[in-house]
């Protein structure tokens, strides 16, 4: 799941899903990963241009 709220992090945790969070790291340190935008994802060609 991508959440760019803190409170969806948590929503998503709490539903046993993993989670990437888009936006800045200090305000979503509980999910399993974040990212800054979806700009990394389209270099490695993971979403359509």
């Amino acid at each position: 799941m991508f959440e760019d709220a803190e409170a969806g992090v948590e929503a998503a945790i709490r539903a046993g899903m993993g989670c990437v969070g888009v936006g800045k790291p200090g305000n979503l340190r509980d999910a399993d990963i974040v990212i800054t935008g979806f700009e990394p994802l389209l270099a490695l060609n993971m979403v359509p241009r």
